[in-house]
């Protein structure tokens, strides 16, 4: 996808209250809103989901989510985890009581992070550990050592070293499928990754500003 140039970002920032179509929101609004990270995962004006990128070109993007689009990424997600799911997968996700694992960034509205807080809040959130991507390696082996996630959910790039942790025999974990995202990798780690964890391996690809774009298939 495409970078703006970090001046063009700035630009589209600055016009943010003549183009958003809710005349309630406000780029103020919502950057009060998002300097506050105990509200992660919460609504802003109780209707939209805010998502942030990390501002590391020095100007940040914020992105609201409506429960339109949020429902429609959903249901994508739901038809691309069908198909990729055999209904042996499934009975071995109920074994493992459902618990996934997503290793991500946190510590800010990021898409993701948004999304698991989310996930924390909803039925299921004792199933859901969310384990931040910055944690040193040892200590991120021994919590997901105990955690025993049915399903592994790291970016792509830390997926392949969890993979070798799991080889040099420190992590010890038998997911059903391992589901990546964020960067792509070379072609053949994604067969050492399944190799090294007996599981399938699938990519999601998705952005801020758009919750669901595409996913892998069993061809590659």
């Amino acid at each position: 996808m495409p970078v703006l140039p970090v001046t063009t970002k700035a630009a589209l920032m600055a016009h943010f209250d003549e183009w958003v179509t809710d005349p309630a929101v406000t780029l103020e609004g919502v950057q009060s809103f998002v300097n506050d990270p105990s509200l992660v995962g919460a609504k802003f004006l109780n209707r939209y989901t805010v998502a942030t990128t990390s501002g590391t070109t020095g100007t940040r993007g914020v992105f609201l989510l409506d429960t339109t689009s949020l429902a429609v990424a959903k249901a994508l997600t739901f038809r691309m985890l069908s198909s990729w799911l055999t209904p042996a997968d499934i009975l071995g996700i109920i074994r493992g009581h459902g618990r996934i694992a997503m290793v991500i960034a946190t510590g800010g509205h990021f898409a993701s992070a948004a999304a698991a807080a989310a996930l924390r809040k909803g039925p299921g959130r004792h199933s859901v550990g969310v384990f931040p991507v910055q944690t040193p390696m040892p200590d991120l082996v021994a919590q997901l050592n105990s955690f025993r996630p049915a399903l592994l959910a790291p970016y792509a790039s830390t997926g392949r070293l969890l993979a070798s942790e799991q080889e040099a025999g420190r992590l010890n974990i038998h997911p059903v499928a391992v589901v990546l995202s964020a960067e792509g990798l070379p072609e053949g780690d994604y067969g050492r990754i399944s190799g090294a964890f007996g599981a399938k391996v699938r990519q999601g690809y998705a952005a801020t500003e758009c919750p669901f774009l595409s996913y892998s298939c069993q061809e590659g």
